[in-house]
């Protein structure tokens, strides 16, 4: 199946280049909306597939409709909420991410296990059909949602191509490419360092990696009164110290205690340094902010699938305390340079 997760993560980077310009000029709930319901049509066809041949190119398809929900709904709230309130809303917006991949992971597995791998595609389906239906309820409801983020002028150089040469916008898009391949380059592998550490299953490893995701959710939760206290340039050097930390406890780790302990610090301090990237990006082109936001998440995936690669190969050949210490290394700089970044060109938003 790692043929098939590579066909959905390739297109769904590539098709970023499509759907950033479409979300700009149709309006980024419009484009949602319409996403939902195509990837519900896209996942269904997945469970009818008979051949893996055949299951590869659907899921290709796949991942080029539902590229456009993560990158358009982060456009959407950060238009549709104040300056003040953005950093709040963006880290929910997470947290929601958060949750439903760690329900989706499990529930898979559940469902995988009952039911055959095609139940799995008919439940997602069910699930992109209902929030497409409810995305177009909502629309009828309160029209005004449609025209959050729609640009109805966009400026000659706002074209995917032309946005990467502003020396802005690059830097954001290396700062989140640099955190996404440190990330997978150890966190990929942890369920691999707990078997071979603690000699523990991998439904145990499974149920020890979920506190990356509690981490996180610590983070949403003391979010307003973080955001309040710490300025942006703070909170990236914390983050970027506390994912250091967390990856240099977890290379030590030899009970599993201190394995929840690593992980928990590494959700919180990926989350607080995410979250303040995630504010940067919407800040980076606001002549194009679909376009420039669907880059930010190309940047994210792509990175994290050449982490992931590159993980797999340092581990192999040294070992697994190693490669969380090169981690651990490239996340403490990123957050000490982040925060020279906004101490020199602070952004335009509350709190920075």
């Amino acid at each position: 199946m790692g043929s098939a997760a590579t066909a959905y993560a390739l297109s769904y980077s590539i098709c970023q280049l499509v759907h950033g310009p479409l979300g700009d000029r149709a309006g980024a709930y419009r484009v949602v909306a319409w996403a939902a319901c195509l990837s519900a049509l896209a996942t269904a066809a997945c469970a009818l597939a008979t051949s893996f041949t055949g299951l590869v190119l659907l899921r290709l398809g796949a991942g080029a409709v539902a590229g456009a929900i993560g990158p358009l709904t982060l456009a959407w709230v950060s238009t549709s909420c104040s300056p003040e309130e953005r950093p709040v809303a963006l880290a929910r917006m997470s947290a929601a991410a958060i949750l439903g991949t760690a329900a989706g992971q499990a529930g898979g597995g559940v469902i995988g296990g009952l039911f055959g791998w095609p139940a799995v595609f008919v439940a997602l389906s069910a699930l992109f059909a209902g929030s497409g239906v409810a995305l177009m309820l909502i629309a009828r409801q309160r029209p005004q949602v449609l025209f959050a983020g729609l640009q109805r002028d966009l400026s000659s150089d706002a074209s995917p191509l032309l946005l990467v040469r502003r020396r802005g916008i690059l830097r954001v898009l290396a700062a989140v490419g640099v955190q996404g391949f440190a990330l997978a380059l150890s966190l990929t592998y942890v369920g691999a360092l707990l078997h071979e550490r603690l000699q523990i299953g991998p439904a145990h490893a499974g149920l020890i990696v979920s506190f990356y995701g509690l981490g996180g959710i610590a983070f949403v939760l003391l979010a307003p009164r973080l955001i309040g206290l710490c300025r942006a340039s703070g909170r990236a050097g914390i983050g970027g110290a506390t994912l250091g930390g967390g990856f240099v406890a977890l290379a030590l780790a030899h009970a599993q205690w201190s394995a929840v302990a690593a992980l928990l610090a590494i959700g919180f301090g990926f989350l607080m340094l995410h979250n303040v990237l995630q504010v940067m990006a919407a800040h980076m082109a606001p002549d194009a902010l679909s376009t420039s936001l669907s880059l930010f998440a190309a940047a994210s995936c792509l990175s994290q699938a050449i982490g992931a690669a590159a993980g797999g190969y340092l581990y192999d050949r040294a070992g697994s305390a190693a490669v969380c210490l090169l981690s651990a290394a490239l996340l403490t700089t990123l957050g000490v340079a982040i925060a020279i970044m906004i101490r020199r060109e602070p952004p335009t938003t509350p709190g920075a």
